[in-house]
């Protein structure tokens, strides 16, 4: 089950990302601000053993130099309430935190965060987020889009390259999900008659409650475009990780 609020993806193939930072910009502290914004939170969801809330932060300030004359932040996250270990819902707030205030500027600035809860269960957070930020000096926004896989009972974030049984399954498990990623990259460039660069390594991934979601990894100076996600069957993956792994 997906637990969804105010999420905005953009309009990729597939469900695809746009990755990229300015040196305008701040990480990971958040940004003073001259005023206080206000916070709204929404009615806590309940799933199973963990329960959480999406909190709000929303900000304006009229500036006549601004594009729209004025400057907007906007951010809606999800907060842990409850979960069996109280450390690791201090830990996971702390991790989402970071993520929230990865990116901004040091004055006048837009900003925005939106996340979604992919999965939430006695084992397992999962979610995904797009963020934007435009600094007073920068041309044009400027985004991002991640994902966020935490081990609720070890306590700790998940990175992929960890969950295999060994080398070989890594191997094995990357050459299939890069092949199906060259073939949604190819079935769009076709579609598209666009020049996509095939896919060379993996990029984030989330997790539902049937689906590892994976994508390609980012291409420099690649158009955003030629990027790509596909959703693979837990049960089918199931097979190159460690019988003790999260994702199962």
């Amino acid at each position: 089950m997906r637990f969804k609020f105010k999420f905005n993806p953009k309009i990729i193939f597939v469900l695809g990302i746009l990755a990229s930072c300015d040196g305008n910009a701040t990480s990971p502290q958040a940004v003073q601000k001259s005023i206080v914004p206000s916070v709204e939170s929404a009615e806590t969801v309940s799933a199973g053993a963990i329960t959480f809330k999406f909190n709000t932060i929303k900000q304006k300030i009229t500036d006549s130099d601004a594009p729209l004359g004025r400057w907007k932040i906007d951010k809606t996250y999800p907060v842990i309430q409850s979960v069996s270990n109280p450390a690791v819902a201090a830990a996971l707030n702390k991790q989402i935190e970071a993520l929230v205030h990865q990116y901004g500027c040091k004055n006048k600035c837009d900003e925005g965060f939106n996340g979604e809860v992919t999965l939430a269960n006695k084992h397992l957070f999962s979610m995904r987020y797009e963020m934007m930020w435009m600094c007073s000096a920068m041309p044009h926004p400027d985004s991002t889009q991640g994902a966020l896989n935490y081990d609720l009972t070890k306590n700790t974030p998940i990175t992929l390259d960890t969950e295999f049984s060994d080398d070989a399954q890594r191997m094995a498990f990357t050459a299939m999900a890069l092949k199906r990623l060259n073939q949604a990259i190819n079935a769009h460039s076709e579609k598209s008659q666009m020049q996509c660069p095939a896919a060379t390594g993996l990029g984030r991934f989330y997790v539902t409650t049937d689906t590892i979601v994976i994508s390609s990894q980012p291409i420099e100076h690649a158009d955003s475009a030629c990027e790509a996600e596909v959703a693979l069957q837990r049960s089918n993956v199931a097979v190159y990780l460690k019988p003790t792994s999260a994702l199962r």
